[in-house]
């Protein structure tokens, strides 16, 4: 995905007329030419922003678009259709800059469109077949030509719903077409050859154009999906990092709601800290991965001295706030704590909440560890939460060898638990690796001004004796490594118990 590329999402309502001029301009620019039947054979095809009010005011419609500082490089206008047998969401018009070809725009604003995983169906009318091709790939279903005429009213209706462009369209779904007669002559001269480069891989089901039609392309939910691949499974671990990054701070929209359990503890924690840390007026504190700064103003309400450190700037913005109504001076760093040297020492650090673990590997989570160490003055005291591979082993409801067996992680029910409460320990969203200690949940988020996402978020647990070992490879000395439930940090339980979700680890450095 580009860098410095800003995506954002819109409800029909907050979309501005300014908003749709620039995206008139865009599609005049950029969206294509009359063919030899249009209004005006040759000439660019433009659209009045009237004209896009319309497709995109409408019940269950929406904008995804793509900014570059201001300036809007793409768009599309969607619709989630509901029905009797469940939702459909549906593209109603895709543009994007043609000098930003190339650079997964259109794949990443329809993925905005087409965001979750238990839809009825998805779908879209274009003449461009590598949307149809962007559909199959984000959905990992075939347009079946076959299925697609079985379906036919139903998809009538959905189409119909969707614009008015489409309510009028003929759509032609026989033994060699698939396609919406829409009389938009938009010019076909560069079809053939896309078609060609399309159809490369897998052969091309929904036949030719002409004059006028564009394809219709539909999946739906009750296709068997291809198998994750080997190789896409391995670009999501290649952006592992990148998504660790995304989720939390997607996450922090949903905390600043006040809906997450884990954030109502915050006073039992803090006064265990001060007590098992030995902490008072005027100590230095650096709290590593703040999150909402809960801890960090806590801390500086009792005179401590605090630095806050986190790589989210949501989050960073939350505890800012936060600091400010209660009226306390905090030292806030946006950085990412596996790399952050402040080139000074703490008489106490902080790692909280499963920051260690928040990544997948074992080198990112040793390398915050590392950090810790690193900001700790000799005879300082530390603590680190990490979460209980223990429970999480015996809780989770699906096990596989991923790497061998990909496909394993989209049998896992989507959840919007991270985004909503928090709660990142529902059963039936977990799938336990055994082989690496790594749990994959597919998580949701829609809140906020981003693309509505589904993602795959994996992170690494702990045994108890694991977190020990890498706090002393580091030079740490370690008091206590207690497994604890929320908001009793004071009582050790044992590492199988399941209300013991956490690893709680308390030491000083040698």
């Amino acid at each position: 995905m580009t860098q410095n590329i800003k995506y954002i999402f819109r409800s029909r309502r907050e979309v501005t007329e300014e908003l749709l001029n620039d995206c008139a301009r865009l599609f005049a620019e950029h969206y294509g030419r009359w063919g030899k039947c249009g209004h005006n054979p040759g000439a660019p095809i433009s659209l009045s922003a009237s004209h896009l009010r319309k497709l995109v005011d409408r019940e269950g419609g929406f904008a995804c678009l793509a900014f570059e500082s201001e300036r809007l490089l793409g768009y599309a206008f969607g619709m989630h259709v509901p029905g009797e047998h469940g939702l459909t969401s549906w593209v109603t018009q895709l543009v994007v800059d043609t000098k930003y070809q190339n650079k997964k725009i259109a794949s990443t604003l329809l993925g905005g469109v087409w965001a979750f995983s238990d839809n009825f169906a998805w779908g879209l009318v274009s003449a461009n077949p590598f949307a149809i091709r962007a559909l199959e790939a984000a959905t990992r279903r075939r347009c079946d030509r076959a299925l697609i005429k079985e379906r036919l009213p139903t998809v009538r209706s959905i189409v119909s719903s969707a614009a008015d462009y489409l309510a009028d369209a003929d759509l032609i779904v026989d033994n060699t077409q698939c396609v919406g007669n829409t009389g938009f002559f938009l010019d076909h001269s560069n079809v053939a050859a896309m078609l060609k480069d399309a159809s490369a891989t897998f052969p091309w089901q929904l036949g030719d154009l002409n004059e006028g039609e564009e394809w219709l392309g539909v999946t739906f939910a009750s296709q068997q999906p291809r198998p994750l691949s080997f190789e896409e499974f391995e670009r999501l671990r290649a952006a592992a990092s990148e998504t660790v990054a995304r989720a939390f701070d997607r996450m922090a929209i949903g905390a600043l709601e006040g809906n997450h359990v884990w954030t109502k503890h915050t006073q039992h924690e803090t006064n265990f800290l001060t007590h098992h840390l030995a902490l008072s007026a005027g100590c230095r504190v650096l709290d590593l991965g703040c999150g909402s700064g809960r801890h960090s103003a806590e801390l500086a309400a009792a005179g401590m001295i605090v630095t806050a450190v986190d790589r989210s700037s949501n989050w960073l913005e939350a505890a800012k706030r936060l600091a400010k109504s209660r009226s306390v001076d905090i030292n806030f760093v946006l950085d990412d704590i596996r790399t952050l040297d402040l080139g000074t020492h703490f008489d106490a650090v902080l790692c909280l909440y499963d920051v260690v673990g928040s990544f997948p590997d074992d080198a990112d989570n040793g390398a915050i560890i590392a950090t810790l160490a690193k900001h700790l003055r000799t005879g300082g005291r530390f603590a680190i939460s990490t979460m209980n591979r223990c429970v999480s082993e015996k809780i989770a409801e699906y096990e596989a060898d991923v790497p061998r067996l990909p496909s394993a992680i989209t049998k896992v029910e989507a959840s919007t638990d991270m985004e909503k409460t928090g709660n990142i320990w529902d059963p039936k969203s977990m799938l336990v690796d055994r082989t690496t200690g790594l749990v994959y949940r597919r998580e949701r988020f829609k809140a906020g001004d981003e693309l509505p996402v589904e993602m795959i978020v994996t992170d690494r647990r702990y045994y108890p004796k694991e977190l020990q070992t890498w706090c002393e490879r580091e030079g740490l000395e370690v008091d206590c490594v207690n497994p604890v439930a929320l908001g009793k940090w004071d009582e050790a339980l044992d590492s199988e118990d399941i209300k013991a979700k956490e690893i709680l680890c308390i030491g000083s450095r040698r």
